[in-house]
């Protein structure tokens, strides 16, 4: 794979060279992964701007008594076009693939699944399934009988691909394909990290590299909830980017 660079789908509205100098000294935030990072662990000699960011729609589609094989995840922009999602299926006979997926065309879920018969499946971003998702979600929410509020907003900042390592992209590569992982979405041109949980430093902070450590923790500090590595997003002054490909 190789990484293009495209329009900007952010413009940084600082430079992010005090911030990576300021974890690099060993002063790092005092509270990480928790979605706000307090306004005190931003060092005052200088001033801390956000980079400019959008609102990333998260549904979450669990099992049930009715589908006890079947959990989506998905997000959405605010205009409802479907960015990344996943889904994990267990079935044990030819027959409970054909009935679940069946299942899922009447829901207007069918979009979602593709692929063979995996555990975990990445989901092509793309359109919609129709002109109203709240209210099919909602059906859909109603047919797997979820109980609960089942949509979730996430601040969102897109950075290069460029800023990862190969090891990296080979570990998170994974992680969106690992079915016990709910932090690391898969699409075709990169991943979204959930950074608004304490387990999601857990699960990382000892894998990733020290550079992508930084970038996560710089995306807290501007108090981001979703981090999107993307090969068409803008690289991050003051962040190493590093040169190549999967062959």
């Amino acid at each position: 794979m190789t990484r293009t660079t495209g329009f900007k789908q952010f413009q940084a509205t600082r430079k992010a060279s005090a911030l990576a100098d300021l974890i690099a000294d060993g002063n790092e935030p005092a509270a990480t992964y928790a979605g706000v990072a307090p306004k005190a662990a931003v060092n005052s000699s200088f001033e801390f701007k956000t980079a400019q960011g959008r609102e990333v729609l998260a549904y979450s589609l669990a099992s049930s008594a009715d589908y006890p094989n079947l959990f989506i995840d998905v997000l959405a922009d605010d205009s409802y076009h479907l960015l990344a999602g996943s889904y994990e299926r267990t079935v044990h006979r030819e027959q409970d693939l054909e009935s679940l997926e069946l299942e899922l065309y009447e829901l207007g879920l069918h979009d979602y699944v593709n692929g063979d018969n995996k555990v975990s499946e990445p989901v092509a971003p793309g359109p919609v399934m129709s002109e109203d998702p709240e209210e099919q979600l909602k059906a859909a929410n109603d047919a797997f009988n979820v109980d609960g509020e089942m949509v979730e907003t996430y601040r969102s900042v897109a950075i290069s691909t460029a800023h990862l390592t190969q090891e990296d992209e080979i570990f998170l590569e994974e992680q969106a394909h690992d079915a016990g992982c709910n932090r690391v979405t898969g699409r075709e041109s990169g991943y979204f990290i959930k950074l608004s949980a304490h387990e999601a430093e857990d699960n990382l902070r000892h894998v990733i590299s020290e550079e992508a450590k930084k970038i996560l923790r710089w995306a807290v500090m501007a108090d981001f909830h979703l981090i999107e590595f993307d090969n068409a997003a803008s690289e991050v002054d003051g962040f190493p980017t590093f040169d190549w490909v999967i062959g």
